[in-house]
C-alpha cells in the first residue's frame, strides 16, 4: 500500500484532472436513445424499360451471386423494382467499411462486362450508424412564414439561414422544404410546328445537345401534352434559351423562339403550407453522430436568433419542434436528484460526525470522481443516453459508499488498509456488470453503455479512495505539504503587492 508522503502534489494532480473533466463535459455525446452502428454497403443500379422480374433475372441475381462470395458477410438483401434495383450488404460492427467498399467495387468491375449493356454502372454507397433504435430525425424544426411567394421564402432561408448553419461542424445537414421552385414554361405554336414539320422529340434533342446542357422547364402542347426539360445547373437566361437552334430548313435556322413563347413562372404546387394565412417553408436541422445534441441545439438556436435579422422585416421564424427538449428535462431531473442526494448526504454527515474536514473531504472526492469519469467517458467515446445516465445515478451511491468507508477508516485507524476490502467489493460489482458484454448483440445494445459507465465510476472511485482521499485528509490535518501551500500562497500575495 503506497504511503501518502506528498499529499500536496497528489491533491494538485487530481484537481487538475477535475478541471480537465469539467472542460470535457460539453464534448460528451448525448442522445435520447443508444445509437447502434451496423456497417452496411448499398449497391444501386438502373435497367431502363424493365419490369421487376427482368431486373431480378438480368441484374440483381448475378450481382447477388458474385457479392455473396465476400468473407465475413453477415447478411445480404435485395430489392428489384421497375427499371431499378438495389442490394444491401451487412457486415460486423468492427469491420473496416472502407476496405469492404473496395472489395465490393472490385467484384463489380470484374462482373460488369457480363451484365446487360443498358445496365447502368452500379453505385456503391457505404452506410454506418443508420440502423438505430429510432429513425434519424431532426434535432430542431423551424417554420418560416411571410407575405411572399414560397419560392422567395425558400431563397431567403437558403441564403441567410441555411448556408451559415451548414458551416457548423456538428451539423450534418439542413433541409429546407415547402418552396415551389421556378420553372421555364414553353408554349408552342402548333400551326408553326406543323408548318416546319417539327415534333417534340426533335425539340427535346436540340435542347439536350445544345452546349451539353439539359434546360429546365415544362413544355406544353396545344393538345394538352406536357413534358419537362431538366438541367444540372441554374435556370438559363430566357433570351439565350430562345436562341437555341432547333432545325435548319433551306439554309435558315429555326430557333426555339420562332416556334414557341417562353416565360418564367412558379411550378404548380402539389400542396400548400400556410401559417396565419401566409405562405410558409420548413427548415430541419440534423446533427452528426457522436455530438452533444443538447449543446448543439442551444448553439443553433442562438445562431438563428442572430441570423433571423437578415431576413425581411415581415418574415417570421418559429421553432416548431425541439427534439432535445425532453432530453434536457431528463438531464435537469438528474441534476436535481444528484443535488438532493448530495444535500441529504451532507446533512447526514453533519448530524453524525459534525466534522467540517470530514464533510469537505467526502464532497470534494465525489466531485473529482465524477470529473475524472467524464475524461475517461470522452476518451473511450462512450455515448451518454437515457440508460447510461441512469448508470451515473446508480453508481453515485456506490462511489459514495467507497468514500465513506475510506474516510471512516482514516478517521478511526489513521491508515488506508481498508482499501483491499474496497477493491475486492468493487471488482466483484464491476465483473458482474461486464457480463453484459457477453450477451448476444441484440440484447446488449441498451445495456453496454450503462455497464461501462458504472464500471468506470467504480474504478475511478478506487483511485480516489487510494490516493486522493488519504492525501486530502492528511493535508487538512496540518501536514508540511499543506503548510508549504499556505506559505506559497502568502508569498505570491506579498509579491503581487
Amino acid at each position: 500500500m503506497p504511503s501518502v508522503e506528498r499529499p500536496f502534489r497528489l491533491i494538485i494532480v487530481f484537481i487538475v484532472l477535475a478541471v480537465i473533466g469539467v472542460a470535457a463535459i460539453p464534448r460528451l455525446s448525448v442522445n435520447f436513445a443508444p445509437t447502434y452502428t451496423k456497417p452496411a454497403i448499398t449497391v444501386a443500379y438502373n435497367l431502363p424499360n424493365s419490369s421487376p422480374d427482368i431486373v431480378e433475372r438480368l441484374a440483381t441475381s448475378p450481382l447477388e451471386n458474385a457479392l455473396s462470395q465476400l468473407e465475413g458477410l453477415n447478411g445480404l438483401s435485395s430489392v428489384s423494382n421497375y427499371n431499378s434495383g438495389s442490394i444491401t450488404l451487412d457486415f460486423d460492427k468492427n469491420d473496416d467499411i472502407d476496405f469492404r467498399k473496395f472489395e465490393v467495387n472490385t467484384i463489380i468491375r470484374n462482373i460488369y462486362k457480363k451484365l446487360p449493356e443498358n445496365l447502368s454502372y452500379p453505385r456503391v454507397e457505404q452506410r454506418g450508424g443508420e440502423d438505430q433504435n429510432e429513425p434519424d430525425s431532426p434535432i430542431l424544426s423551424y417554420s418560416v412564414n411571410g407575405p411572399y411567394a414560397s419560392y422567395r421564402l425558400q431563397q431567403e432561408v437558403d441564403e441567410f439561414i441555411k448556408k451559415p448553419l451548414s458551416q457548423l461542424r456538428e451539423v450534418k445537414q439542413v433541409d429546407v422544404s415547402g418552396g415551389n421552385p421556378l420553372q421555364i414554361s414553353v408554349d408552342f405554336d402548333i400551326p408553326t410546328l406543323i408548318r416546319y414539320n417539327l415534333s417534340k422529340s426533335q425539340i427535346v434533342q436540340a435542347l439536350n445537345t445544345n452546349n451539353g446542357a439539359v434546360f429546365a422547364g415544362m413544355a406544353k402542347l396545344g393538345s394538352g401534352q406536357q413534358f419537362f426539360l431538366k438541367t444540372s445547373s441554374k435556370l438559363p437566361n430566357l433570351d439565350d434559351l430562345g436562341e437555341v437552334e432547333i432545325i435548319v430548313i433551306d439554309g435558315k435556322a429555326i430557333r426555339l423562339k420562332d416556334v414557341a413563347k417562353l416565360y418564367l413562372e412558379e411550378r404548380k404546387p402539389s400542396y400548400y403550407k400556410r401559417i396565419d394565412g401566409k405562405n410558409a417553408v420548413y427548415m430541419s436541422i440534423y446533427a452528426r453522430e457522436g455530438v452533444n445534441k443538447i449543446v448543439l441545439a442551444e448553439q443553433v438556436k442562438q445562431q438563428i436568433e442572430s441570423l433571423k435579422y437578415n431576413l425581411s422585416d415581415d418574415v417570421g421564424i418559429i421553432l416548431e419542434q425541439d427534439d432535445t427538449e425532453f432530453l434536457s428535462k431528463e438531464m435537469n431531473k438528474i441534476y436535481i436528484r444528484t443535488g438532493l442526494s448530495i444535500s441529504i448526504l451532507v446533512l447526514f454527515i453533519l448530524l453524525i460526525n459534525r466534522s467540517p474536514k470530514y464533510l469537505f473531504t467526502l464532497f470534494l472526492g465525489i466531485v473529482v470522481n465524477l470529473c475524472i469519469t467524464a475524461i475517461i467517458v470522452f476518451a473511450l467515446d462512450v455515448e451518454l443516453h437515457i440508460y447510461s445516465i441512469a448508470g451515473v445515478t446508480i453508481s453515485f451511491g456506490l462511489i459514495v459508499d467507497n468514500a465513506i468507508v475510506m474516510l471512516d477508516h482514516m478517521h478511526r485507524k489513521k491508515n488506508a488498509k481498508i482499501f483491499l476490502a474496497l477493491l475486492a467489493a468493487s471488482l466483484t460489482t464491476i465483473m458482474a456488470l461486464l457480463i453484459v458484454l457477453l450477451l448476444p448483440e441484440e440484447e446488449r445494445r441498451d445495456l453496454t453503455d450503462f455497464s461501462i459507465v458504472v464500471a468506470i465510476n467504480l474504478g475511478v472511485s478506487l483511485l480516489i479512495a487510494l490516493f486522493f482521499t488519504p492525501a486530502l485528509y492528511e493535508g487538512l490535518d496540518g501536514s508540511e505539504a499543506m503548510q508549504s501551500l499556505s506559505t506559497l500562497l502568502s508569498g505570491s500575495e506579498r509579491l503581487s503587492l
